[in-house]
């Protein structure tokens, strides 16, 4: 009986942590679904079979409520209109991503990269300024902050059934 007493406090902080860990996975996916529920891609951009990579970042207050969201340098106007409405993002619990473990940031970056379905042409000439610009916002010149970086998501798109 004395060798099970130090293993049920440690069972019971790894659910705790387990739980925690899904919590927060399950934000991340709802925000992954909501940034692809609303991302437009234009005529020109699908008809072109464009691709692309850009950078949301998320800003958000004290109390972890969305302040703005702003795409990189890279992003094109017209695909990312709609994308960079906070509205769109008002259901996402902000402080179960921002929390990594003691630190609660206060900018969320998400990397997406848009192919088309059938191919990804493109993509074999980003260089080292492509990469540096992801993560240029205009406007911005802010220093200082705390940032979480969520792992990169891949889009695809295709063209629809005629």
């Amino acid at each position: 009986m004395k060798t099970i007493k130090p293993i049920l406090p440690l069972f019971l902080l790894m659910i705790t942590f387990i739980q925690a860990f899904s919590q927060s996975n399950k934000e991340e996916q709802r925000l992954i679904k909501l940034i692809s529920k609303n991302l437009e891609y234009p005529k020109q951009f699908r008809e072109q079979k464009k691709s692309t990579t850009f950078s949301l970042r998320f800003k958000l207050s004290t109390n972890s409520k969305l302040e703005q969201v702003t795409a990189s340098k890279l992003a094109s106007s017209d695909l990312v209109s709609h994308i960079v409405d906070k509205k769109n993002y008002e259901t996402i619990q902000w402080a179960e991503i921002a929390k990594q473990g003691n630190v609660l940031n206060n900018v969320i970056i998400v990397v997406l990269t848009i192919t088309p379905g059938d191919n990804i042409p493109g993509l074999n000439n980003f260089t080292q300024k492509d990469v540096n610009s992801l993560f240029i916002y205009s406007g911005l010149n802010e220093s200082g902050s705390s940032c979480y970086l969520l792992q990169p998501i891949s889009l695809q798109y295709y063209d629809a059934v005629k």
